[in-house]
């Protein structure tokens, strides 16, 4: 083949060689007597061309050597005495001999080239190779030219001739054999294959397709990916056959000996069930599936959940077994190895319905919690029922309880009610006052909790009006004060002894009141408000917030995400693109990104205003600007990923900000993996920075404000270019001690998102004034990221607790979110419950807490105004909606 394809060429380079044009461009740098060979080859680099004395040999080149220039790219020149030579061209293991060159005078030539043209539509990062051909197939002689990291074609350019073409594809590869390419130019199509995967009703899932290993449940080299998607997905591979492994959070499956040959269908469909879970009767229940972990009463690690949902949910898995957890509050039950290898599978919950009584009672309300073993106290509440009479009724999981009966400022509580089958039963003590006044009519009789003082009263419990000779009352039991009122008259009867069935009392016993008090009306009589919900500890940490907070959060996008396609289409992302006028966490979900904790810090351009942006929530340390609006000078105040700026309520300043991991004037764009910088409403420019008020622009007090940093994940974070460098927490914030611990929640940031099916809310959660480590407890929580120091632990998976401690970053907080449905432009309320404690094992009773709840408006799934906030703040609770961002081409 060797000899075949040198005659070949020879015969076209002396075709070409009898058109030489010769006497024409003289030798600049020819000595007397000499004269100077031109040769050009356009297109082909690393080329050897040398002169021999003519041999008289067709496609010999044996004469001596007498001039030669090597490693040259498009032409080559060459200085010999005048004279008739061969002219030998060699690129790689190819070459060609042009015979008897008349160079008598100055002479030129034109190498003959043939350019291939490979196409390979829908696959990128593909490598081309042309061989000489071995005349074997599916083999390959030595490499000739490369073209590396190709997407849909590739072309490559080479001496004339026959060769074998090498397409490469992560770890798999086909060759093409005897491609001729004797002509100017010569095209291959590589066979590729369409894989398709469906998985209708799942979501978030991964599709890997691998080279096939020949093993069942097993798989070799990854060669593609395409990931979180829903419902199916497709991607174009070289022809072949492929192990194809589908990933569902922790669950997968393998389907093998995919056949994507150039007959075969190239098509899966991934093995699915639906778990349909029953719990008629139970509202607000969240649902979670977990991988089985074979053992009785615990599960393994969570694939899919279902929340705020009642009477029944169903959700879509990967075929397998699996341990199915229900949450109502904070007690829970466990289903194990529920069995979802076929198409379908159900899970009855262990429910029991509790039945109360308080037969005369009015108004009172009644709430259930868990048991927590200690006789006149109780757990975590787990479900209530209001202003009811005489008797009300509870569904709740199997387990026993504690309930707690309110009536005014009263209460009881009935200890350890066993509620472990079907039905359950508990009977409120009460008892039945009898107030005598005989012989005296429009009596007014108020009965009020004992305030334990002598001709005093407590809070009103109960009323009854314009009454003669007596009257009565149903009372939870305990000691009270009675009192009447007669015309201007009052009386009272200190700790009437009501702690039985029955108890007793006479006007004539009672004591003047040692105020005096005007006649009352009978709209006295209402009952006030019950005052066990919320818990008073809700509020106690609280304090007011001032300054407002920038907040610095970095985001990985991979090349598929609409971020990253904008910016490489050549598109300027903004931080209007979802929804809201700012830029907030939920935008980076939209964006098809992911919040992560990357080694990036935030800094402020020299031509930021020079007081107007602080490094403490407090005002008191300014942030340092940059000397200049080029690189970080090393000098001026960063923050990490996490990491917060403050800014003067209502002051007017401009805080243009940029990344100081990278070297960068302000007014241009660098490439990647730098994508974008979004800072509070500007995203007028797609360089290297971005402000909060690019030209100034002032905050309210409490406002919270984002800086996110959108950067492509395919790439290796970058190394500085200034000559200093960064180190995460090297600008401490000053933080004043104070001698309570526990003041976790400086503020509660709601960002809502929502679509057409469901939704997120993304709090912040930080601390304040913290001298000591705290614990944090986030029950409602489907997942968490720390930032500066602070730990998850189990929040969002296992329920243990977060951290947060005092030797960690001043700017530390964890950000979590719940996911929620939208039906019909109806959804249910979003309520999260914060704890802490500086105990890791205190119990749900004996922790701080904080609850927020959000509800939709009914007019359409983009209405959600606050609300209830069981606490007071200082400062309004801010909020967004955005939807997910659709790039146009």
């Amino acid at each position: 083949m060797k000899r075949i394809f040198t005659v070949t060429v020879t015969v076209l380079a002396l075709m070409v060689s009898a058109g030489i044009a010769s006497g024409v461009n003289s030798a600049a740098h020819a000595q007397a007597g000499e004269v100077q060979a031109s040769v050009a080859f356009p297109g082909l680099s690393n080329v050897h061309v040398y002169l021999h004395a003519a041999d008289g040999v067709a496609g010999a080149a044996g004469g001596s050597q007498v001039a030669s220039t090597t490693w040259k790219n498009d032409s080559a020149t060459l200085v010999a005495a005048a004279g008739t030579y061969d002219l030998r061209v060699v690129h790689g293991p190819t070459s060609v001999v042009f015979d008897g060159v008349d160079c008598t005078t100055a002479c030129s030539l034109q190498v003959p080239l043939s350019e291939l043209t490979v196409s390979f539509a829908g696959l990128n990062n593909v490598h081309v190779y042309a061989h000489l051909a071995d005349g074997a197939i599916g083999s390959y002689g030595q490499q000739v030219a490369s073209a590396t990291w190709q997407a849909d074609v590739a072309s490559l350019v080479f001496l004339p001739g026959t060769y074998d073409v090498r397409v490469v594809h992560g770890p798999v590869s086909t060759v093409l054999d005897g491609v001729d390419c004797s002509g100017a130019a010569c095209a291959v199509t590589v066979p590729t294959k369409t894989l398709n995967a469906s998985f209708p009703g799942l979501s978030n899932t991964h599709v890997y397709a691998h080279v096939s290993d020949g093993s069942t449940g097993t798989y070799g080299q990854q060669v593609l990916s395409s990931t979180w998607k829903a419902g199916a997905t497709s991607m174009v591979l070289l022809e072949g056959v492929y192990d194809v492994r589908i990933v569902h959070g922790p669950a997968s499956v393998v389907l093998d000996g995919v056949d994507c040959t150039a007959s075969g269908p190239c098509q899966v469909e991934a093995p699915l069930a639906t778990l349909t879970t029953n719990f008629p009767g139970l509202t607000n229940a969240h649902v979670y599936a977990h991988l089985t972990d074979g053992a009785s009463g615990s599960y393994g690690q969570q694939v899919l959940s279902s929340t705020w949902k009642s009477d029944t949910t169903s959700m879509v898995l990967l075929r397998g077994v699996y341990d199915v957890r229900v949450v109502h509050g904070p007690t829970s039950v466990v289903v194990d190895d529920v069995d979802c290898t076929s198409g379908s599978c159900k899970v009855a919950v262990p429910l029991a319905t509790l039945d109360v009584s308080f037969a005369g009672l009015t108004n009172a309300h009644m709430y259930v919690h868990v048991d927590d073993g200690i006789a006149e106290s109780y757990g975590q509440q787990v479900a209530s029922s209001t202003w009811k009479s005489d008797s009300t009724s509870f569904v709740l999981l199997a387990g026993h309880y504690d309930l707690r009966a309110v009536h005014g400022p009263m209460a009881s509580v009935v200890d350890g009610i066993d509620c472990s089958s079907g039905k359950c039963a508990a009977t409120v003590p009460l008892a039945t006052l009898s107030a005598s006044f005989a012989g005296k009519t429009n009596i007014h009789t108020y009965v009020h909790k004992t305030d334990e003082m002598p001709a005093t009263y407590g809070p009103q419990t109960a009323a009854s009006t314009w009454k003669s000779g007596s009257a009565s009352f149903v009372l939870l039991r305990g000691v009270y004060d009675v009192r009447f009122v007669n015309g201007s008259e009052s009386f009272v009867a200190d700790g009437v002894d009501c702690t039985g069935p029955t108890c007793n009392v006479d006007y004539d016993a009672a004591i003047p009141v040692k105020q005096a008090e005007a006649t009352p009306t009978p709209a006295s009589t209402a009952t006030v408000e019950p005052t066990a919900t919320p818990e008073p500890s809700a509020t106690k940490s609280l304090a007011p917030v001032n300054a407002a907070t920038i907040t610095f959060l970095t985001a990985s996008c991979s090349a598929e995400s609409a971020m990253a396609l904008a910016v490489t289409g050549g598109k300027d992302p903004k931080s209007a693109d979802n929804g809201t006028k700012e830029a907030v966490p939920s935008d980076i979900e939209a964006y098809g990104c992911k919040l992560v904790r990357a080694s990036y810090h935030l800094y402020l351009f020299g031509s930021s205003t020079a007081d107007g942006t602080y490094l403490d929530a407090a005002l008191t340390a300014v942030a340092r600007t940059n000397a200049n609006d080029d690189a970080w000078d090393g000098a001026a105040s960063t923050i990490a990923a996490g990491g917060s700026f403050y800014a003067a309520p209502g002051k007017s300043a401009i805080r243009r900000f940029s990344i100081a991991e990278y070297k960068h004037p302000g007014s241009s764009w660098i490439g990647l993996p730098y994508l974008d910088l979004q800072c509070s409403t500007d995203g007028i420019n797609n360089d290297n920075a971005d402000g909060a008020g690019w030209n100034g622009a002032a905050f309210g007090a409490g406002q919270q404000v984002y800086c996110i940093y959108y950067f492509l994940d395919e790439q290796p974070e970058p190394t500085p270019t200034a000559t200093p460098t960064v180190a995460p927490g090297e600008t401490p914030t000053p933080v004043p001690t104070v001698a309570n611990p526990g003041r976790l929640i400086k503020e509660l940031h709601p960002e809502v998102q929502v679509d057409e099916h469901d939704g997120v809310v993304t709090w912040i959660i930080r601390p304040e004034d913290l001298t000591a480590r705290i614990y944090v407890w986030d029950a409602n929580a489907a997942d968490c990221h720390g930032f500066g120091g602070a730990l998850c632990g189990g929040i969002g998976t296992d329920g243990t607790p977060g951290t947060f401690d005092p030797a960690n970053e001043d700017h530390q907080n964890v950000i979590v979110t719940q996911r929620f449905k939208v039906v019909d432009g109806q959804c249910e309320p979003v309520v999260n419950t914060v704890e802490w404690s500086t105990d890791p094992n205190a119990l749900p009773g004996d922790r701080e807490s904080l609850t927020v709840e959000y509800r939709c408006s009914g007019a359409n799934a983009l209405g959600w105004p606050l609300l209830v906030a069981s606490f007071v703040m200082a400062v309004a609770v801010a909020w967004y909606i955005s939807r997910r961002i659709q790039w146009q081409s």
